[in-house]
């Protein structure tokens, strides 16, 4: 509403020559004021009404046309006043407005910004694209243009290549891919029979292992009953020549006294061993070391 340069003066100015208009045109019945003229805005209707209610209740006398008049200029005056307060209101607005979009223009214009950034990259693509544009017409151009010998230029398709040339090239393609893959096959194949002789060997390999734990185990427990053999027998060994010792100390003390028998006892050795037929009834005298 700021945009059209009206102030409320001039909207009054407008109101009353509209009013000026009308009454030139009135038939001289009474109206009420609802049928003269409809509010514009609710409340303002409502106040009218208000209005000329309590200035009837105040006049008793009947009211002439001039009456009516004056009661219809209050009420466009009210109408005007809410019209006011709406215009501010919504002045009052567009100014938040005018603030808020000057704020998000000075953000706009910071280097950091996204939607700037975003802005620079489009117009770059956009400018190369239109000189893409251009060489792309001039090429259209001069294939247009017929060449020496009468025939248009041959159209490039795929990088500078003929419809010929493209041909070509796929059939040298699907050649390519069907020798890759019968490669590919092949290489499967091999591959399967690898994986097959893998598994057999690891099969092997785990059977080999179990035989080497059962064997090794095998060895343990022979070494161990070995071992506890070989201790067993140095036990009864032992035992034995135990036994056999003391068996024969035994039959040495019952048949001599201090171990020897009668025959080897030797008092002189001179004399020899003592016979059993001579009796020892004098002991031999003892020699002076002097």
């Amino acid at each position: 509403m700021r945009g059209f340069g009206l102030g409320s003066t001039d909207i009054t100015r407008l109101y009353s020559s509209s009013g000026s208009e009308k009454k030139k045109e009135q038939p001289k019945t009474r109206l009420k004021p609802a049928e003269r003229r409809p509010s514009v805005a609710p409340k303002a209707a409502t106040m009218a009404k208000d209005h000329l209610s309590r200035a009837q209740k105040k006049q008793t006398s009947p009211k002439s046309e001039m009456d009516y008049e004056i009661e219809r200029l209050r009420a466009e005056i009210q109408q005007e006043k809410q019209m006011k307060e709406m215009l501010e209101q919504s002045s009052e607005e567009l100014d938040k407005t005018i603030v808020e979009l000057q704020g998000k223009f000075e953000i706009a214009g910071d280097e950091d910004n996204e939607w700037k950034t975003r802005f620079e990259t489009q117009h770059e693509m956009n400018t190369q694209l239109e000189k893409q544009i251009i060489l792309l017409r001039d090429k259209l151009e001069q294939m247009k243009i017929p060449s020496r010998e009468g025939k248009p230029h041959p159209l490039r398709t795929y990088n500078g290549l003929t419809d010929a040339d493209v041909k070509k090239l796929m059939r040298q393609t699907e050649r390519d891919k069907l020798q890759l893959e019968g490669q590919l096959r092949d290489l499967e194949w091999r591959l399967d029979n690898e994986s097959k002789a893998y598994h057999k060997i690891s099969e092997e390999r785990k059977q080999y292992f179990t035989a080497l734990n059962e064997t090794s185990a095998v060895i343990d427990d022979t070494k161990t009953k070995r071992k506890h053999a070989l201790i067993e027998s140095q036990r009864n060994s032992e035992e034995t020549l135990a036994r056999f010792s003391q068996a024969t100390m035994r039959k040495i003390d019952s048949n001599s006294s201090f171990g020897l028998p009668d025959n080897q006892r030797i008092i002189d050795p001179k004399k020899g061993p003592i016979k059993k037929t001579a009796a020892v009834r004098k002991l031999p005298k003892i020699q002076d070391s002097a």
